[in-house]
């Protein structure tokens, strides 16, 4: 199962262990395919409120919650979580597409306070939003920070860390 936030600051989760479902019954007759009509929505979920699916995530395990909210919904839906929107494919098919076609639509960070702050007004690459400089930035790291030589130079610093967590 794959949720992903629909705003631009949006943010992935993907739970190892997809749930299993059937699979929505055929469409009645002059109805659209849930596919061709789009993602559902299954209304405002807020974590204090009565709204019409909020009722199904309440004291429940989330992925057994959504999984429900997939049988009735189609697995490719839209749920509004407070003022987050978020789309939540619990199948295969949708799943590569949000993850695969998509993944620059869903892969940008919030511009939060603390990116301001201690990243330096979003430049480093935790806080930094998704594009030619974060590409940048981890080609950087990948060459120059994280490479097996360098990681190989910092071996006597891991291990004088790890001994003296000991003590």
């Amino acid at each position: 199962m794959v949720v992903a936030s629909t705003r631009s600051h949006g943010r992935v989760l993907v739970p190892v262990a997809a749930p299993l479902h059937a699979r929505r019954g055929a469409a009645a007759a002059g109805e659209a395919s849930p596919e061709a009509q789009g993602p559902a929505t299954a209304g405002t979920v807020e974590a204090a409120g009565d709204r019409q699916h909020a009722h199904h995530l309440v004291n429940v395990l989330p992925h057994r919650a959504l999984n429900d909210l997939a049988r009735v919904h189609g697995p490719l839906m839209m749920l509004r979580l407070g003022q987050t929107p978020l789309v939540v494919a619990s199948s295969k098919e949708p799943a590569r597409a949000v993850l695969k076609t998509h993944a620059t639509n869903f892969a940008t960070r919030p511009k939060l306070l603390a990116g301001e702050i201690v990243g330096y007004e979003w430049a480093d690459i935790l806080f930094s939003p998704s594009g030619d400089y974060w590409r940048k930035l981890r080609q950087l790291c990948a060459a120059e920070i994280l490479s097996p030589k360098r990681v190989l130079s910092f071996r006597h610093i891991r291990e004088d860390e790890v001994r003296s967590s000991y003590e």
